[in-house]
C-alpha cells in the first residue's frame, strides 16, 4: 500500500486510513466485506482520506529548535585555534535541490570587537536567505 499515502492494509480483510493534523489523529477502517470487495473498499478509503485532508489542510509545524527563535536560523560562535579568536556567525539550515541538508553561514566577526549593528546586519542577511529558501526562490 506504499503507493496510497495514509492507507494501510493491516490484516488483509480491510484498509485502515490514518490522517494526523495538528496532533489529532483521524482514523477509519474500511472492511472488504462491508464495502462489497477489495476495490470498492479501497475506493471508499481513498475518498474518505481525501475528504479529511481537504477538511483539515494544515499540518502541525514542529517546534522551533533554535537559539534565535527563528526556524532554520541559529547564532553560533566558533573558536579559531590558529588566531586565538572567537567568531560569531549566523547559520541558516536548509535542504539543497536534491533534498540534502546544508547550511550557509553569515559571519559577524570577532566576539570582542563586534557591535549590535554588525550582528543585526548579519541576522537580516540570514533572514533574507531563509525567506528566499522557504519561498522556493533559491533553486528556480
Amino acid at each position: 500500500m506504499a503507493k496510497h499515502e495514509n492507507i494501510t492494509e493491516p490484516d488483509g480483510m480491510g484498509f485502515q486510513v490514518r490522517v494526523v493534523r495538528k496532533g489529532i489523529e483521524r482514523s477509519k477502517y474500511f472492511s472488504h466485506n462491508q464495502y462489497g470487495g477489495k476495490r470498492k473498499a479501497l475506493q471508499a478509503a481513498l475518498e474518505w482520506r481525501d475528504e479529511i485532508r481537504d477538511k483539515y489542510k494544515e499540518k502541525a509545524k514542529r517546534p522551533v529548535k533554535s537559539n534565535t527563535g527563528l526556524r532554520g536560523i541559529s547564532r553560533t560562535t566558533k573558536y579559531d585555534k590558529r588566531r586565538g579568536i572567537t567568531y560569531v556567525s549566523y547559520s541558516v539550515h536548509f535542504k539543497d535541490s536534491k533534498g540534502n541538508p546544508n547550511n550557509k553561514t553569515f559571519f559577524v566577526g570577532d566576539v570582542n570587537s563586534i557591535s549590535d549593528k554588525d550582528e543585526q546586519k548579519a541576522l537580516r542577511a540570514a533572514k533574507r536567505f531563509r525567506k528566499q529558501y522557504e519561498k522556493g526562490e533559491l533553486y528556480n
